[in-house]
């Protein structure tokens, strides 16, 4: 690499005063944005997170009173009379109705679809959910036209022979629902304030006192700049995600049981009401008849109920439904309240029944603290999975905010002195930091269809040649891990003629452009073909980022940057895989794809910012490339690189098999597993996340150690190895705790071997005669043998094997491939 002396006066070098002046004043204007930006992630991921749960909770309200009606239209229709006969309706629903104004229209009709009864006088029939369509005999919430319709199927005849007669429906107006969630947006915002203005008088003063000026540097030159700028930052960062979405949940908790409790006091009144009605007629609380069945019926409606019952004056239940669960069972007693001290309890309620205007008994029920602590801790599961997809995005932008002050030192460091000799990689924006950068920008962007690309798939299947469902389904990924090995074998020699730049832009637009036509993509043919265009962009991305970083690396820390530019594409990959499944929900898979290929810009304008200097970056000198185009050609330059024993033998007994495991492991086999051990779907994604943020966090610490051996063999053999014992250990054991241990270590295998790898053959002879870019992309190409080969190969020993006696053979190959390449590279270097 060429060397220019850059000579300047002393005292006027542009970079100390650019990045010192007010020093504190920028950093603080630099973390608040990001601080503001990861803040603005959480809101909106969180509340996208409690929007679905909230909406339900509010129709729930209205679903169980409804329900009640039906239910009673079911026990006069019991009796052998038809709901066309029904006299009762206008009255039933009219008292419902001026209880519940907010209800825009209540349908009943027959099962035929004829209609029996309306609220208005003249019913707009069109305002029905369906004109004619069969509904079924399932209950039914359909948003239809501004308006959610909640529709019952309704029951005659006696148990033993039920017959569809009709369906009720309940109109309410949307904007009732958004009201109320907008009430949760606004008390979020305000949360968001007060957050951020703590944390920018909490920033400030950490960094006015941290951070020095340039006349008080000396009070803290033990800690160099680096570990003061990342120590703020990760500590205001942590801290404001942490306290934001602790009073987030804690706000929504408390809306959710008031709710519960609005719900619970709906439906007691209306109890109350018709016990009322009975006991006016003389009946004695103690000779009612049936009760136990409405109280069941009752119990079913309200999930979060853990019994209901009539007790009488002295707090003695006289009737009661309780749900099925032993704990609660076991903690009855048969006095459930003392009548003179009926104190308002947030989980008891009581409502008192009349006879000839005296209290006869009351309505009591028992709100559970264990269905509402179920779905606060998947909340709070969801929370912590906001946390940290909100951390890994501001933690991209504080990396390289570290990375901009680490330039600036230096610069101030150079102000002394009349002659600094610059390399590209001494620019003011250091190329790894901003390389890294830009490729989380592309892989967020480019990831955000990987949490529902299948179920898309499904959706535009069409029979082809005879091959399943299943198959076919899986053929836009196939397709796009197709492209992506043919992309970066042809990008290599381009990188190495060309720099890095110009394929990295030209890869980034195709991807765009596959990602944009993944949204109008109307038959399987054009998803696969729009996946290609993705998969072949993607190639040309990083093998332009890779190979700029193992071009601008020295060999002593060539391991570590290339850990650094993994990190920042897994990071990527972690936060818009959890991103996207989130947006999917709110506007649809269409448009997930059409808001990717907007995003994916984002990458090539950071790119120009910061990196247009850099755009030869990788480049061979005119001299070297005049004497490979004598010597070697394409098809050459590939025959010495298969002679090459150390390139031979890390491609086929390290990079594949670790290819194999890792696609075959973790993307195939783990879902399979931890379903079988009973996890739930929604936690499958979190258990498998602790390997991306090993690969983010742990990998580029380890990669300092990596790079303190000469001989990268040796961490690519202990990474193997480790890997490979891991997995066998699934024919001794099998759990999620196991699993979870299992993951880590072999994320801590993969950060062993990768870099260590890349930094192995980009030493090798064969390479250096070829070209690192031409060779680079050769190896990453047919390395994907082993992500093509990995389900396919897996699949066929669980038919044959089982599950878990498949991983552990998976891991017994990893291991004998990693003891062979051993040898054979121990053998090359000695000879």
């Amino acid at each position: 690499m060429s060397h220019t002396s850059i000579t300047t006066k002393p005292g006027k070098l542009s970079g100390g005063n650019k990045y010192f002046s007010k020093l504190h004043v920028r950093i603080t204007l630099f973390i608040l944005g990001t601080l503001l930006g990861a803040l603005l992630l959480n809101m909106a991921l969180s509340t996208l997170a409690l929007e679905k749960i909230y909406t339900k909770s509010l129709l729930l309200e209205y679903s169980v009173l409804g329900r009640y009606h039906v239910q009673k239209i079911e026990r006069a229709l019991g009796f052998g009379k038809a709901l066309s006969k029904f006299t009762g309706l206008p009255e039933l629903f009219t008292d419902f109705h001026f209880k519940h104004p907010e209800i825009k229209e209540i349908f009943v009709y027959s099962s035929k679809n004829e209609p029996i009864y309306s609220l208005k006088e003249k019913p707009d029939q069109e305002a029905k959910v369906f004109l004619g369509d069969p509904l079924g005999e399932e209950e039914s919430v359909v948003l239809k036209d501004d308006s959610y319709h909640l529709t019952f199927p309704i029951h005659g005849g006696n148990r033993h022979k039920k017959t569809l007669q009709g369906y009720a429906e309940i109109v309410l107006p949307e904007a009732l629902i958004e009201e109320k969630l907008y009430e949760m947006l606004a008390s979020n915002g305000k949360l968001l304030v007060l957050i951020a203005v703590s944390s920018a008088l909490f920033l400030f003063l950490l960094v006015k006192f941290v951070i020095p000026t340039r006349g008080s540097r000396k009070s803290l030159k033990r800690f160099s700049l680096k570990s003061r700028a990342l120590v703020i930052t990760s500590l205001v960062l942590i801290l404001s995600q942490v306290g934001f979405s602790y009073l987030s949940l804690s706000d929504f908790k408390t809306r959710y049981f008031s709710e519960i409790q609005a719900k619970c006091y709906s439906l007691g009144s209306l109890i109350k009401n018709d016990v009322d009605y009975l006991l006016g007629l003389g009946i004695s609380i103690e000779k009612l008849i049936k009760i136990d069945t409405l109280l069941g019926q009752v119990l079913q409606n309200i999930p979060e109920l853990s019994d209901i019952a009539i007790i009488d004056t002295e707090g003695k239940a006289l009737y009661r439904a309780v749900v099925d669960d032993e704990n609660i069972r076991n903690k009855l007693k048969e006095v459930i309240a003392d009548p003179e001290n009926l104190e308002p309890s947030p989980t008891q309620i009581a409502l008192p029944l009349e006879s000839k205007k005296a209290t006869a008994g009351y309505v009591h029920m028992s709100i559970s603290s264990k269905v509402i602590d179920n779905t606060i801790g998947d909340l709070l599961l969801d929370s912590i999975t906001v946390v940290v997809v909100s951390l890994l995005v501001g933690f991209e932008f504080v990396f390289f905010l570290v990375a901009l002050l680490l330039a600036g030192e230096q610069s101030e460091q150079s102000r002394k002195t009349a002659s600094v000799q610059k390399t590209v990689s001494d620019l003011a924006v250091p190329t790894w930091a901003a390389i890294r950068t830009s490729a989380f920008l592309f892989a967020f962007a480019m990831a955000l269809s990987m949490s529902f690309l299948p179920i898309y798939a499904d959706q535009l299947y069409q029979p082809m040649a005879g091959l399943s469902r299943e198959v076919i389904i899986g053929l836009p990924i196939s397709a796009e891990m197709l492209c992506v090995a043919i992309s970066l074998a042809l990008c290599g020699t381009w990188v190495d003629y060309r720099g890095w730049l110009y394929p990295f832009i030209l890869g980034v637009v195709i991807t765009g452009a596959g990602t944009f036509f993944c949204g109008l993509a109307g038959t399987i043919y054009e998803l696969l073909a729009a996946r290609g265009c993705v998969g072949f962009g993607y190639g040309m991305a990083l093998m332009a980022t890779q190979s700029v970083i193992v071009n601008q690396s020295r060999a002593e820390n060539r391991s570590r940057a290339v850990a650094g530019l993994e990190a920042g594409y897994f990071s990527g990959f972690i936060s818009s895989t959890a991103v996207g499944g989130m947006l999917a929900e709110k506007i649809g898979y269409q448009g997930v794809f059409f808001v990717g290929s907007l995003l994916v810009l984002l990458s090539i304008m950071f790119v120009v910012l910061f990196l247009r200097k850099t755009k030869e970056a990788g480049k061979l000198p005119r001299e070297a490339r005049g004497q490979k185009e004598d010597s070697i050609g394409l098809y050459s330059g590939t025959y010495h690189l298969f002679k090459d024993r150390i390139f031979m033998g890390s491609l086929l007994l390290s990079a594949i098999p670790s290819a194999l495991c890792l696609v075959g492991f973790l993307y195939f086999a783990s879902p399979l597993l931890l379903d079988d051990l009973g996890v739930k779907q929604s936690n499958i994604a979190r258990l498998m996340m602790p390997y991306g943020l090993c690969m983010v966090y742990v990998a580029p610490f380890i990669n300092h150690w990596v790079d303190r051996f000469d001989n990268k063999l040796i961490p690519v053999t202990i990474g193997g190895g480790l890997g490979g014992v891991a997995l066998i250990s699934y024919f001794f054991l099998n759990s999620v705790v196991l699993y979870v241990v299992v993951l880590v270590l072999f994320a801590l295998s993969c950060g062993l071997s990768y870099g260590a790898r890349i930094a192995t053959i980009s030493n090798s002879l064969a390479v250096k005669r070829v070209g690192r870019g031409k060779a680079l992309g050769i190896f990453n190409s047919l390395e994907r043998v082993g992500n093509m080969a990995g389900p396919v190969v897996v699949g066929g020993m669980i038919a044959t094997f089982g599950l878990a006696s498949a991983i552990s053979n998976l891991g017994a190959i990893y291991l004998i491939a990693t003891v062979l390449f051993f040898i054979v590279a121990r053998k090359t270097a000695a000879s």
